[in-house]
């Protein structure tokens, strides 16, 4: 489409209810006349609606904890494989001493 710089092709309405979670959203929207007909076409976008910088930021705060925590369980996990390598049999070091 071939679209003049001033041309209005159409109006979109944003439910701010379902952006109230302040989280970003990809969302379709229909377009309409100025009459308020649907018109032909819609618009794609992300939308994000913060309302509440502190609750915004509380809950990116608690998403970067619960992910390091999953870093910090999963680093564990391989540092005990690790050790497994390293000692995969270690009861037959304990039978080794035993007899010296």
């Amino acid at each position: 489409a071939n679209f003049a710089q001033d041309s209005f092709e159409g109006e979109v309405v944003v439910p701010l209810r379902e952006l109230s979670d302040q989280n970003i959203h990809d969302v379709w929207l229909d377009l309409f006349e100025k009459q308020g007909y649907r018109g032909k076409g819609q618009l794609h976008g992300k939308l994000q609606w913060i309302h509440s910088k502190a609750k915004y930021f509380a809950m990116v705060a608690q998403k970067w904890f619960e992910n390091l925590k999953k870093e910090e369980d999963e680093l564990q996990e391989y540092e005990r494989y690790i050790n497994m390598l390293h000692d995969p049999f270690p009861g037959l070091k304990m039978m080794g001493t035993e007899t010296q």
